[in-house]
């Protein structure tokens, strides 16, 4: 009897194990995954700036254009 909740114990330890070693893993791939949207994020809004650094400086052009006329 109690061998047999020596190797219980072993197997549950082990179980347990097992179950931590996932956990921990599927917490690294949601990190990773986190980051790489934050990644993108950032270059939208990076790519935003531009876009609109860009349609101001065209307005610009387009007024001194409208002026000159």
């Amino acid at each position: 009897m109690a061998i047999q909740n020596t190797e219980n114990n072993n197997e549950s330890i082990h179980q347990s194990k097992r179950a931590i070693k996932i956990s921990l893993c599927a917490l690294l791939v949601m990190v990773i995954i986190g980051m790489i949207a934050i990644w993108v994020i950032l270059n939208q809004i990076a790519a935003s700036v531009s876009i609109k650094k860009q349609l101001d400086m065209l307005e610009q052009r387009v007024q001194k254009i409208e002026s000159l006329q």
